[in-house]
């Protein structure tokens, strides 16, 4: 198994996590890693919304997403190409 690692980044409302992890995202991928979000919301939220920051995460070549808050948790694996769909698949 391919040895893992966790970052957390963690502030208070608008203090500037998505933007931090949208820029730090495609550095990552373009170093070769897998990179998955996880993020809590405070709040019940609707699955897959217009615009939201777990949108920003994809666009940004997040190769997974999750959201969760005190009722329900999404998970989302995506793949960039078809190359990648083997992997992807599990």
């Amino acid at each position: 198994m391919k040895e893992q690692t966790v970052i957390a980044i963690s502030g208070v409302k608008n203090s500037g996590k998505t933007t931090l992890i949208q820029r730090i995202l495609p550095k990552l991928e373009a170093e070769g890693l897998n990179v998955a979000v996880i993020k809590h919301d405070g709040h019940t939220f609707q699955a897959d919304p217009v615009d939201t920051d777990t949108g920003k995460y994809i666009e940004a070549g997040a190769y997974g997403t999750s959201i969760f808050d005190g009722e329900k948790i999404s998970s989302k694996r995506f793949c960039n190409s078809l190359s990648d769909f083997s992997d992807c698949s599990a």
